[in-house]
């Protein structure tokens, strides 16, 4: 019994040690840096390593006034280690922390200097983007000589387009007519716009909107610059276009017909054509 007894009295010591050795030590509080997302777009087109979003961050406000340089303490699995672009928890976007792109980033491993520094987050395509609006949180945990800051963002909206579009100039020529003919239409020539969609039923996301600066006759035809000539626009499902109204095309592509034609009771002149219509995609 006095052995059972000494046994239990060195044992009672021992784990009063334990719990001496265990109790926390005295740290720097934990501070945090929120930074509001706004909203970014994409589309079909986005490319891994696109630039989605640059957001500027004064570090040096959130240290202590002595803290000469910066490290990371956590941060989610780097995904391009030579730009410093981590993995968030948005499917598809990554966020970097750095001066320049792609140039002085706070990597693991590394301290970078705080004071006069001129950071900025940047979020990055790293894959297929989902549309919503997302709450990443933490990005990661920084830490200094005297504090450790953690990095959060909230509020942030992706605009996913399933259609692109460029702007750029078309040109629609027609062919050589012979205005003996007694026909009122002379030729027709087909174009489309530059727009790319994923899926054919998004085209119908696509408003369109033909607007002509110069004369018309009945409103729908635009009056050129011969007298006596005109032309028309058609859609895809061959259905006369009302310029100047946002319409989608009836069969969900973007292809369109330019009728050139006689203007009713007026004498026809020959020559060269030369006018320009301006278009306006817009996504609904």
């Amino acid at each position: 019994m006095r052995i059972t007894l000494k046994r239990s009295a060195v044992l009672f010591l021992l784990f009063q040690v334990v719990q001496l050795h265990a109790a926390p030590r005295n740290t720097s509080s934990l501070n945090s840096i929120h930074l509001s997302g706004g909203t970014i777009r994409v589309n079909n087109r986005t490319q891994p390593l696109t630039l989605l979003k640059t957001v500027p961050i004064n570090l040096y406000a959130f240290f202590g006034q002595n803290d000469k340089s910066v490290r990371i303490v956590t941060a989610p699995p780097l995904w391009d280690p030579q730009r410093g672009i981590y993995l968030s928890s948005i499917p598809g976007i990554g966020f970097s922390l750095c001066e320049q792109e792609g140039e002085e980033c706070l990597v693991p491993g590394q301290d970078k200097p705080l004071t006069g520094a001129h950071y900025s987050v940047r979020l990055y395509a790293t894959n297929e983007i989902h549309g919503g609006l997302y709450t990443p949180g933490t990005l990661m945990q920084l830490q200094s000589e005297t504090s450790n800051v953690l990095l959060t963002m909230n509020n942030l909206r992706v605009d996913s387009m399933p259609c692109s579009f460029t702007a750029q100039r078309i040109d629609v020529k027609f062919p050589d007519v012979n205005l003996k003919s007694a026909s009122r239409q002379l030729a027709e020539k087909s174009f489309s716009l530059p727009i790319s969609c994923s899926n054919n039923d998004d085209y119908r996301n696509v408003l369109i909107s033909f607007n002509y600066m110069g004369e018309t006759y009945q409103g729908n035809t635009m009056r050129t610059n011969l007298k006596g000539i005109g032309i028309n626009l058609k859609n895809s499902g061959n259905g006369q276009i009302t310029l100047g109204d946002q319409a989608s095309t009836p069969l969900n592509d973007n292809t369109f017909t330019a009728v050139l034609l006689r203007i009713p009771n007026e004498q026809p002149q020959a020559g060269n054509i030369n006018i320009s219509t301006t278009v306006t995609l817009t996504m609904r």
